[in-house]
């Protein structure tokens, strides 16, 4: 996206000229900023017969940020409300935007006007605002609480899953060696029964009478 904007700013000091405005020293300001920051923009010219100041924006979002008249009455932008201001005297004018977004960057032009009507202008200044957000580390350090919160997750649930696979083991045991007592038991007591019964036929036999 910054690559693209530098070509629009080219073409724009290039073709500046055309269409009505007249096109006075350009500096070429590039800022690279963070959001959240300010930047300080300087409308300056030699003249002093121009009775308004428009600072514009021309390229992602064209159109004004701040209209300024000679006694000092400003129209600020809604989107830029309570974040702009200004300080010095007309025509020389410095415009602080603060609170910088990443939605700001761009081709910020200061625009001299004689008169709220004319089609012909004084273009000066021009300022380059390249804003990049400082959300990678916001994501770091996000993903890390994510990961610490998902390795503590796991942790909790393979115990809780250890736990019920050894009580599983135990009960299996636990029930396994009650099976086996119970069929010693039952075959202990199968072998006593069919010895007492042997035992029994045996004396029966030997009380018989002999003929």
């Amino acid at each position: 996206m910054h690559a693209v904007v530098w070509l629009h700013l080219l073409a724009f000091l290039w073709m500046s000229g055309a269409g009505g405005a007249v096109t006075g020293q350009q500096t070429l300001k590039v800022n690279d900023l963070k959001t959240g920051e300010k930047i300080n923009i300087l409308c300056q010219t030699s003249e002093d017969n121009f009775k308004f100041l428009i600072l514009q924006r021309r390229y992602s979002k064209p159109g004004t940020v701040i209209r300024i008249n000679k006694t000092a009455h400003q129209v600020i932008s809604p989107e830029y409300i309570n974040r702009t201001f200004i300080r010095s005297e007309f025509p020389k004018v410095t415009i602080t935007i603060s609170k910088l977004q990443e939605s700001d960057t761009d081709v910020y032009v200061c625009e001299y006007l004689h008169d709220a009507d004319t089609k012909t202008s004084f273009i000066g200044t021009s300022t380059l605002i390249m804003v990049k957000g400082v959300k990678t580390t916001l994501k770091e350090s996000q993903c890390n609480k994510e990961f610490k919160l998902d390795m503590s997750t796991m942790l909790i649930a393979t115990s809780i899953t250890a736990i019920f696979v050894l009580l599983i083991v135990f009960l299996g045991m636990w029930l396994w060696k009650t099976n086996l007592i119970k069929n010693l038991c039952s075959k202990k007591q199968t072998k006593e029964t069919v010895y007492e019964e042997m035992t029994a036929k045996t004396r029966g036999s030997a009380s018989l009478p002999i003929f």
